[in-house]
């Protein structure tokens, strides 16, 4: 893939796709160059190439999830709608985790007038997988409207009996009682029992998180240095504390931390933004 990649850069599509085409010949069930050259096939004016490429590779291994998605956008965009679906939910099936496969799925179900079909798949991923906490998280993440939050936090309550530090179950928790005002039960949620008393820095930003929608900017801020200080490395925590730093008018602290992250994520663009932003603002 690097000639490919040198050729893409010099706009030479069709060098690219020649590059691409060999690659996929050498190794037919490299998922990755397929759906790069599906990618090219489409820049050259060839998609019916493109969904020859995808369909193959599908049928080669079919349970690359990102060859699914891959292959799923190709057939929306031939209008092939009921083989969208099909590709969507093979992707999601045998990679859960893929949230791009959930997204699209949700979204080709809303457009079409199906806006349960995420949550029926959900559903379907549940009984399949019930001893897995992201099965009873996803079920829950599913399902919409006020007249559904005790049963979320039921599906949620069984997912942290299976794993009790899934951030995404408890931050979703935590919105749902905090959207219906019991905001001290909500703040408990980032404090499970089960790590009696200690805190990992993911829970201290989610908990700093929540109280900064509130408004509560300084316990905000208090949390995310907590959260940095046992982790150094984290960059959501760094990247929240530029902001809150910023907000509370403090820009000598947002410019520390932002000096800190651009050493430790050089290749994250906000950090950069904001100190030229500054920079500026001085002169």
């Amino acid at each position: 893939l690097d000639r490919s990649s040198i050729l893409l850069a010099r706009h030479d599509h069709v060098g690219e796709r020649q590059a691409l085409e060999k690659a996929c010949q050498l190794d037919p069930e490299w998922g990755e160059a397929s759906r790069a050259l599906a990618r090219a096939c489409y820049s050259t004016g060839d998609p019916d190439e493109a969904l020859r490429v995808l369909e193959e590779a599908a049928r080669r291994s079919p349970l690359d999830s990102l060859t699914q998605v891959a292959l799923g956008e190709a057939r929306r965009k031939r209008g092939d709608l009921a083989g969208a679906i099909e590709a969507f939910r093979a992707a999601v099936l045998s990679a859960p985790g893929n949230e791009w496969a959930w997204q699209e799925l949700d979204s080709l179900g809303r457009s079409q007038g199906q806006p349960e079909l995420a949550g029926e798949l959900a559903e379907e991923l549940l009984q399949r997988r019930p001893g897995e906490a992201r099965s009873w998280w996803l079920r829950a993440r599913s399902l919409h409207g006020p007249g559904s939050r005790d049963r979320q936090l039921e599906l949620l309550d069984r997912a942290l009996s299976l794993n009790p530090t899934m951030i995404p179950a408890l931050r979703l928790r935590a919105d749902l009682l905090a959207d219906s005002g019991r905001w001290e039960e909500a703040l408990a949620t980032f404090r499970p029992t089960v790590l009696r008393g200690s805190r990992l820095p993911a829970l201290l930003l989610a908990e700093a998180e929540l109280r900064a929608r509130r408004g509560n900017l300084e316990a905000a801020v208090a949390l995310a240095q907590d959260a940095v200080t046992a982790d150094p490395g984290f960059v959501d925590g760094w990247r929240n504390l530029i902001q809150w730093h910023a907000d509370t008018g403090n820009p000598a602290r947002a410019i520390e931390a932002a000096e800190h992250l651009t050493r430790i994520a050089p290749l994250d663009p906000a950090p950069h933004g904001f100190l030229g932003e500054m920079h500026l603002h001085a002169q």
